[in-house]
């Protein structure tokens, strides 16, 4: 069991922020919510408890094998649109093949409006990606979320007002 200050989801924030590695969620959690934002930490797979041995192995074999095939692959680059490309599993944007440079917490925006697929993703499930549960002033996240427009000079995220944000996909 975790100390208080940080769960399983939070640690794989901070694990994938550094590098993406496989993750296993074992846990007793079947709540839909804690589950939808441990799915946005992109687990290799989420177990309940009770497991079974031969669960939790073939879940490693799995991981493994697909980590290992993950670091000999190019990976194809996801077309946004506006000359914009993302590279999902080193969560790195790219503008006319020139990398930009994403702060951890721009990183965590973008890679889980991305994650959506264009769909719209909620304020406050943005909040908790980005600052893992910590407590924010109102304005930190229209503060990044400027911060980025202004950065990517475009519209490439999109605000639904008092709800969400979206980025705009498109299909090259």
């Amino acid at each position: 069991m975790l100390s208080e200050s940080k769960n399983g989801i939070e640690i794989a924030k901070s694990l994938n922020d550094i590098q993406p590695v496989p993750i296993i969620f074992l846990t007793s959690v079947t709540d839909n919510l804690i589950m939808q934002e441990a799915i946005l930490t992109a687990p290799a797979s989420y177990l309940l408890k009770p497991f079974r041995r031969e669960e939790l192995q073939s879940a490693i074999l799995l991981s493994l094998h697909k980590a290992s095939l993950q670091s000999t692959q190019n990976y194809q680059l996801i077309e946004i649109g506006y000359g914009f490309r993302y590279h999902p599993y080193d969560r790195k944007l790219f503008y006319d093949d020139e990398p930009i440079y994403l702060g951890p917490k721009e990183r965590r925006l973008v890679s889980c409006l991305i994650q959506a697929k264009g769909d719209v993703v909620a304020f406050k499930i943005l909040e908790d990606t980005i600052w893992q549960g910590k407590y924010i002033a109102l304005s930190s996240l229209r503060t990044l979320i400027y911060r980025l427009h202004k950065k990517l000079n475009c519209k490439l995220i999109e605000t639904v007002s008092t709800f969400g944000c979206q980025i705009r996909l498109f299909d090259s």
